[in-house]
Protein backbone atom coordinates (compact mmCIF):
# COMPACT_ATOMS: atom_id res chain seq x y z
CA UNK A 1 0.00 0.00 0.00
CA UNK A 2 1.80 3.16 -1.08
CA UNK A 3 1.52 5.71 1.73
CA UNK A 4 0.19 9.16 1.96
CA UNK A 5 -2.63 8.49 -0.22
CA UNK A 6 -6.19 10.53 0.18
CA UNK A 7 -9.45 8.60 -1.08
CA UNK A 8 -9.05 10.38 -4.56
CA UNK A 9 -11.62 8.81 -5.87
CA UNK A 10 -14.74 11.37 -5.40
CA UNK A 11 -17.04 10.48 -8.31
CA UNK A 12 -19.21 7.08 -9.19
CA UNK A 13 -17.68 6.05 -12.25
CA UNK A 14 -20.96 4.56 -12.95
CA UNK A 15 -24.94 6.19 -12.32
CA UNK A 16 -25.30 2.63 -10.00
CA UNK A 17 -22.22 0.80 -8.91
CA UNK A 18 -23.50 -2.84 -8.70
CA UNK A 19 -20.56 -5.39 -7.80
CA UNK A 20 -20.59 -8.71 -9.66
CA UNK A 21 -17.06 -9.62 -8.94
CA UNK A 22 -14.90 -7.71 -6.12
CA UNK A 23 -10.99 -7.61 -6.13
CA UNK A 24 -9.35 -10.56 -5.35
CA UNK A 25 -11.93 -13.15 -5.79
CA UNK A 26 -11.95 -15.88 -8.37
CA UNK A 27 -16.21 -16.33 -9.73
CA UNK A 28 -15.24 -17.37 -13.21
CA UNK A 29 -15.52 -21.10 -12.57
CA UNK A 30 -13.07 -21.53 -15.37
CA UNK A 31 -15.32 -19.78 -17.81
CA UNK A 32 -13.03 -17.02 -19.23
CA UNK A 33 -12.64 -16.86 -22.77
CA UNK A 34 -9.00 -16.81 -23.33
CA UNK A 35 -7.03 -15.63 -26.28
CA UNK A 36 -6.60 -18.01 -28.75
CA UNK A 37 -9.67 -20.17 -27.86
CA UNK A 38 -10.73 -22.25 -24.77
CA UNK A 39 -11.81 -21.27 -21.50
CA UNK A 40 -9.92 -20.54 -18.32
CA UNK A 41 -9.56 -18.93 -14.65
CA UNK A 42 -7.72 -16.36 -13.95
CA UNK A 43 -4.47 -18.25 -13.32
CA UNK A 44 -4.76 -19.17 -17.06
CA UNK A 45 -3.54 -14.95 -17.76
CA UNK A 46 -0.93 -15.25 -14.87
CA UNK A 47 -3.26 -13.57 -11.78
CA UNK A 48 -4.09 -15.07 -8.51
CA UNK A 49 -7.28 -13.52 -8.97
CA UNK A 50 -9.30 -11.17 -9.88
CA UNK A 51 -7.53 -7.72 -10.31
CA UNK A 52 -9.97 -5.04 -10.21
CA UNK A 53 -13.65 -4.24 -9.36
CA UNK A 54 -16.84 -5.22 -11.96
CA UNK A 55 -19.29 -3.62 -12.04
CA UNK A 56 -22.75 -4.25 -13.72
CA UNK A 57 -23.90 -2.21 -16.53
CA UNK A 58 -27.46 -1.67 -14.56
CA UNK A 59 -29.70 -0.02 -15.62
CA UNK A 60 -28.65 0.24 -19.15
CA UNK A 61 -26.66 -2.68 -20.64
CA UNK A 62 -24.68 -2.04 -23.29
CA UNK A 63 -23.74 1.62 -23.64
CA UNK A 64 -24.28 2.92 -20.01
CA UNK A 65 -22.40 5.90 -19.72
CA UNK A 66 -19.06 5.59 -18.03
CA UNK A 67 -18.03 8.57 -15.60
CA UNK A 68 -14.48 10.22 -14.33
CA UNK A 69 -14.19 9.60 -10.81
CA UNK A 70 -11.68 12.09 -10.28
CA UNK A 71 -9.75 14.76 -12.43
CA UNK A 72 -7.01 13.69 -14.50
CA UNK A 73 -5.51 12.83 -17.68
CA UNK A 74 -7.43 9.74 -20.01
CA UNK A 75 -5.86 8.12 -22.49
CA UNK A 76 -6.60 5.07 -25.03
CA UNK A 77 -5.16 2.23 -24.13
CA UNK A 78 -2.32 1.70 -27.21
CA UNK A 79 -2.71 -2.02 -27.16
CA UNK A 80 -6.32 -2.19 -27.01
CA UNK A 81 -7.42 -4.02 -29.39
CA UNK A 82 -5.17 -7.19 -28.23
CA UNK A 83 -6.10 -6.53 -24.89
CA UNK A 84 -8.22 -8.63 -22.56
CA UNK A 85 -9.97 -5.53 -21.06
CA UNK A 86 -11.13 -4.92 -25.10
CA UNK A 87 -11.43 -1.48 -25.56
CA UNK A 88 -9.91 0.28 -22.18
CA UNK A 89 -8.64 3.74 -21.37
CA UNK A 90 -7.20 4.75 -18.80
CA UNK A 91 -6.83 7.64 -16.51
CA UNK A 92 -3.75 9.42 -14.70
CA UNK A 93 -3.96 11.40 -11.74
CA UNK A 94 -1.02 12.47 -10.33
CA UNK A 95 -1.18 12.46 -6.50
CA UNK A 96 1.98 14.46 -5.35
CA UNK A 97 5.31 14.15 -3.31
CA UNK A 98 5.75 11.45 -1.10
CA UNK A 99 7.51 11.60 2.13
CA UNK A 100 10.90 9.73 0.42
CA UNK A 101 10.82 12.70 -2.30
CA UNK A 102 9.22 10.73 -4.70
CA UNK A 103 6.34 11.14 -6.79
CA UNK A 104 3.47 9.07 -6.89
CA UNK A 105 0.64 9.25 -9.81
CA UNK A 106 -2.77 6.51 -9.93
CA UNK A 107 -3.26 4.82 -12.96
CA UNK A 108 -6.97 3.45 -13.13
CA UNK A 109 -8.21 1.07 -15.87
CA UNK A 110 -11.74 1.29 -17.35
CA UNK A 111 -12.03 -1.85 -19.63
CA UNK A 112 -14.75 -3.75 -22.03
CA UNK A 113 -15.39 -0.44 -23.24
CA UNK A 114 -18.04 0.33 -26.36
CA UNK A 115 -16.71 3.67 -27.11
CA UNK A 116 -14.31 6.50 -25.94
CA UNK A 117 -16.12 9.62 -25.55
CA UNK A 118 -13.18 11.68 -23.82
CA UNK A 119 -9.27 11.76 -23.66
CA UNK A 120 -6.99 14.40 -22.49
CA UNK A 121 -8.00 16.48 -19.23
CA UNK A 122 -10.71 15.81 -17.46
CA UNK A 123 -12.52 16.66 -14.38
CA UNK A 124 -14.56 14.19 -12.11
CA UNK A 125 -18.04 13.69 -13.35
CA UNK A 126 -17.07 14.17 -17.19
CA UNK A 127 -18.37 11.48 -18.99
CA UNK A 128 -15.39 9.86 -21.01
CA UNK A 129 -16.65 6.19 -22.75
CA UNK A 130 -19.22 4.38 -22.97
CA UNK A 131 -19.50 0.55 -20.99
CA UNK A 132 -20.02 -2.87 -22.99
CA UNK A 133 -18.33 -6.19 -22.89
CA UNK A 134 -15.48 -5.92 -25.60
CA UNK A 135 -12.32 -8.35 -24.78
CA UNK A 136 -12.46 -11.19 -22.56
CA UNK A 137 -15.29 -10.80 -20.62
CA UNK A 138 -18.41 -12.83 -20.14
CA UNK A 139 -21.10 -10.35 -20.28
CA UNK A 140 -21.86 -6.44 -20.23
CA UNK A 141 -20.23 -4.76 -17.23
CA UNK A 142 -17.50 -2.18 -16.48
CA UNK A 143 -13.97 -3.89 -15.23
CA UNK A 144 -12.19 -0.98 -12.76
CA UNK A 145 -8.68 -1.36 -11.82
CA UNK A 146 -6.14 0.77 -9.82
CA UNK A 147 -2.80 0.63 -9.31
CA UNK A 148 0.18 3.26 -9.21
CA UNK A 149 2.99 4.61 -10.34
CA UNK A 150 5.89 6.34 -8.71
CA UNK A 151 9.32 8.22 -9.75
CA UNK A 152 12.28 8.26 -7.44
CA UNK A 153 13.27 11.39 -5.78
CA UNK A 154 16.34 11.72 -8.81
CA UNK A 155 13.22 11.91 -11.42
CA UNK A 156 13.76 8.01 -12.68
CA UNK A 157 10.71 6.23 -13.43
CA UNK A 158 7.82 5.27 -13.73
CA UNK A 159 8.07 1.99 -11.93
CA UNK A 160 5.10 -0.13 -11.10
CA UNK A 161 3.96 -0.66 -7.13
CA UNK A 162 4.47 -3.88 -6.00
CA UNK A 163 4.28 -5.16 -9.85
CA UNK A 164 4.81 -8.87 -8.25
CA UNK A 165 2.07 -9.07 -5.65
CA UNK A 166 0.55 -11.54 -7.97
CA UNK A 167 -2.10 -9.12 -9.47
CA UNK A 168 0.33 -6.70 -12.02
CA UNK A 169 0.44 -3.92 -9.45
CA UNK A 170 -2.97 -3.60 -9.03
CA UNK A 171 -4.85 -3.46 -5.43
CA UNK A 172 -8.39 -3.10 -4.68
CA UNK A 173 -10.06 0.53 -5.48
CA UNK A 174 -12.76 0.47 -3.10
CA UNK A 175 -10.52 2.14 0.25
CA UNK A 176 -9.78 4.91 -2.18
CA UNK A 177 -13.58 6.16 -2.69
CA UNK A 178 -14.57 8.89 -0.86
CA UNK A 179 -18.02 7.74 -0.19
CA UNK A 180 -19.40 4.09 -0.73
CA UNK A 181 -20.51 3.96 -4.40
CA UNK A 182 -22.40 1.13 -4.27
CA UNK A 183 -24.79 3.32 -2.08
CA UNK A 184 -28.47 2.99 -3.31
CA UNK A 185 -30.86 5.70 -3.06
CA UNK A 186 -32.43 3.98 -0.09
CA UNK A 187 -29.36 3.74 1.70
CA UNK A 188 -29.08 7.36 1.82
CA UNK A 189 -33.35 7.56 3.01
CA UNK A 190 -33.25 8.93 -0.54
CA UNK A 191 -32.01 12.03 0.48
CA UNK A 192 -35.04 13.44 2.08
CA UNK A 193 -34.56 15.80 5.36
CA UNK A 194 -35.81 14.16 8.67
CA UNK A 195 -38.85 15.47 8.66
CA UNK A 196 -40.00 13.78 5.82
CA UNK A 197 -40.17 10.30 7.98
CA UNK A 198 -43.19 7.97 7.02
CA UNK A 199 -43.30 6.47 10.55
CA UNK A 200 -42.80 8.44 14.36
CA UNK A 201 -40.09 6.83 16.06
CA UNK A 202 -43.22 4.85 18.12
CA UNK A 203 -44.87 3.57 14.89
CA UNK A 204 -41.46 2.52 13.90
CA UNK A 205 -40.95 0.61 16.91
CA UNK A 206 -44.29 -1.18 16.63
CA UNK A 207 -43.34 -2.08 13.00
CA UNK A 208 -39.63 -3.45 14.26
CA UNK A 209 -41.48 -5.74 16.95
CA UNK A 210 -43.92 -7.19 14.89
CA UNK A 211 -41.26 -8.02 12.66
CA UNK A 212 -39.04 -9.93 15.16
CA UNK A 213 -42.29 -11.60 16.72
CA UNK A 214 -43.83 -12.47 12.99
CA UNK A 215 -40.20 -13.48 11.49
CA UNK A 216 -37.61 -13.56 14.37
CA UNK A 217 -35.74 -10.88 13.03
CA UNK A 218 -35.06 -7.35 13.06
CA UNK A 219 -35.33 -4.75 10.04
CA UNK A 220 -32.26 -3.93 8.11
CA UNK A 221 -30.96 -0.31 7.83
CA UNK A 222 -32.18 -0.39 4.16
CA UNK A 223 -35.30 -1.46 5.28
CA UNK A 224 -35.84 0.67 8.06
CA UNK A 225 -35.43 3.47 5.51
CA UNK A 226 -37.29 2.33 3.14
CA UNK A 227 -40.24 1.70 5.13
CA UNK A 228 -40.05 4.93 7.38
CA UNK A 229 -38.75 7.48 4.30
CA UNK A 230 -40.22 5.58 1.28
CA UNK A 231 -43.17 4.63 2.98
CA UNK A 232 -43.16 0.89 1.54
CA UNK A 233 -44.79 -1.85 2.38
CA UNK A 234 -43.17 -5.20 3.60
CA UNK A 235 -45.03 -7.11 1.00
CA UNK A 236 -43.07 -4.66 -2.11
CA UNK A 237 -40.09 -5.04 0.12
CA UNK A 238 -40.60 -8.93 0.05
CA UNK A 239 -41.04 -9.20 -3.44
CA UNK A 240 -37.79 -10.14 -5.22
CA UNK A 241 -39.75 -7.76 -8.28
CA UNK A 242 -39.64 -5.13 -6.91
CA UNK A 243 -36.15 -4.41 -5.01
CA UNK A 244 -34.93 -2.61 -8.32
CA UNK A 245 -37.76 -0.06 -7.82
CA UNK A 246 -37.86 0.50 -4.17
CA UNK A 247 -34.27 0.63 -3.48
CA UNK A 248 -34.09 3.64 -6.07
CA UNK A 249 -37.36 5.26 -5.24
CA UNK A 250 -39.95 6.34 -2.62
CA UNK A 251 -43.34 4.68 -3.03
CA UNK A 252 -45.09 8.41 -3.79
CA UNK A 253 -42.29 8.74 -6.73
CA UNK A 254 -43.01 5.01 -7.89
CA UNK A 255 -46.87 5.70 -8.21
CA UNK A 256 -46.69 9.31 -10.22
CA UNK A 257 -44.27 7.22 -12.71
CA UNK A 258 -46.93 4.39 -12.87
CA UNK A 259 -49.85 7.09 -13.28
CA UNK A 260 -48.60 8.64 -16.62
Amino acid sequence: MPVNVPKFLTHRPLERCRVTQPYGVDWTNGQLPLPGGGQGGYSSLGLKAHNGVDFSLYPHGSGTPVFAPCDGRVEVDPVAASSGYGLNVRLFRKLGPQPDGSGLEAELVFGHLQEVRKTGEVKAGDLIALGDSTGISTGPHLHFGLRFRRWTAGGSGPYFLDYDNGFFGYVDPMPFFSADPTLLPVDCRYGLPEGARGYSDVEWYKVAAWLWFTMKRLPTTREKNALVWGRWDWRSLNDPSMFATWTEMTKMEWMKRTKK
